[in-house]
């Protein structure tokens, strides 16, 4: 056997061995659970993303198609209130309307306001203000109001198509959308919490094996030793290892091998010595004896 293979085969490589393979398993389990977190947490505010890219979007299809129901309008003997209803009106714009050059409402999704009068810039381009001209509310920072004017000449003359916006829709969807992923941050928080928790138990449990494993030689050694030392020479450690512990095993059964012959010895000496002081005592007496019975033989 090669001195590498032999030095594997020891105690101290074994358990060098087993704690890394341990450490490693740790490590790997960590990074695995880290990066499961990070792509989990990266596809979740992707999701929200998308989302709250959808909406910004859905504002501007919602812009345009307010411009091409207006446009249809001015070709049109309906007026827009009776073709839009609320359930068809598009979900980020407030009110769409059509004025004549002066202002005069020629049609309207307000009912109200046909045939009155809204004020329209004096410069005939496009513009935007942060003034809603029906109601007079000027921009606040929860809905954002925004009015674009757009001036259409036709056949009729200068319009201006005036679309009343409102990012409500927007900013509610922001809004779940954050709530959404602190519920989701939440969530991958205590998962990760209950993943170390199932990781540091793991490490315990497996912390405790290698303890057990490599401590209960060591334990049937120490008893060993005490029944040794109770005088108990019957016996034999069972344990059948390459390591140094199994060679300090090996090393015990053999001093009690070696304890037990010496005793058998120590005793077959006793035992030597008592037949050979027994054997001396009878041939003192028998010598005892014998001398009186010569003294009657002589009288």
């Amino acid at each position: 056997m090669s001195e590498k293979v032999k030095f594997l085969m020891t105690f101290r490589a074994r358990l060098m061995l087993l704690l890394t393979a341990f450490l490693l398993l740790t490590i790997v389990l960590v990074l695995a659970l880290d990066n499961w977190a990070r792509k989990r947490a990266e596809e979740i505010i992707s999701a929200e993303n998308k989302r709250v890219t959808e909406s910004v979007n859905s504002g501007y299809d919602d812009f345009a198609e307010a411009m091409s129901l207006a446009q249809q309008s001015l070709d049109s003997d309906d007026y827009l209130y009776q073709v839009l209803g609320p359930e068809k009106m598009p979900l980020t714009v407030e009110s769409i309307t059509i004025t004549e050059r002066d202002g005069k409402v020629s049609d309207s999704t307000v009912p109200e306001i046909v045939e009155k009068y809204l004020p329209v810039p004096e410069v005939e381009e496009f513009q935007v203000k942060a003034v809603d001209p029906i109601t007079g509310e000027a921009e606040d920072h929860e809905h954002l109001p925004k009015t674009y004017y757009n001036p259409i000449t036709t056949t009729k003359g200068l319009h201006w198509i005036i679309i009343v916006t409102t990012q409500k829709a927007l900013i509610n969807e922001i809004h779940t959308s954050s709530q959404r992923l602190a519920s989701n941050n939440r969530e991958l928080s205590n998962y990760r919490l209950w993943a170390t928790s199932g990781l540091l138990l793991l490490a315990l449990v497996i912390a405790v094996f290698i303890g057990w494993r490599f401590t209960r030689p060591i334990k049937d050694l120490a008893g060993a030793a005490r029944r040794v030392a109770a005088g108990d020479l019957d016996f034999r450690v069972g344990i059948n290892r390459t390591d140094e512990v199994g060679q300090l095993a090996s090393t015990f059964n053999e001093m009690i091998s070696g304890l037990k012959s010496k005793r058998e010895l120590e005793e077959k000496l006793n035992q030597a010595e008592r037949s050979a002081v027994i054997g001396r005592l009878t041939q003192a007496v028998a010598h005892e004896i014998r001398n009186p019975l010569n003294v009657i033989n002589l009288s």
